[in-house]
């Protein structure tokens, strides 16, 4: 079943049991759990305690499970220069669709952008429009 959320200037309309059977069945294991480096084992050891509450409330909506990213990568390009703080991304999949609002940010200084491309994607369980 379908339903609409609006998150600032962007419109989606997702399956919150399709999302919640997406995590049950196949993201079974989080991304950094099937990775060795550093900074995979760095962000799992802190995935549990730095999202927000707002930001988990807003996941839970749509049935993603907040400690299974699909995809997670640190900004720090350069090992020859370590950087004291790592600026971490994850992807996290949800299934429907941005109908409204593609690519704009939801506020100016938000830390999320939902986009119509991720780079990963699951046949079956992610329509582009």
């Amino acid at each position: 079943m379908e339903k609409e959320l609006c998150a600032g200037q962007q419109k989606i309309l997702f399956d919150r049991e399709a999302t919640l059977s997406l995590y049950r069945q196949t993201i079974v294991v989080p991304c950094a759990d099937q990775c060795s480096c550093i900074g995979c084992k760095n962000f799992a050891a802190q995935r549990g305690k730095v999202f927000p509450g707002e930001f988990l409330q807003f996941l839970n909506e749509l049935g993603v499970d907040p400690l299974k990213e699909w995809e997670v990568f640190d900004y720090n390009f350069d090992p020859k220069k370590p950087r004291k703080h790592v600026l971490y991304g994850r992807w996290f999949l949800f299934v429907g669709e941005l109908v409204e609002g593609l690519n704009k940010r939801l506020r100016p200084r938000s830390k999320v952008l939902l986009t119509g491309s991720p780079p990963h994607f699951l046949p079956g369980h992610y329509q582009q429009a």
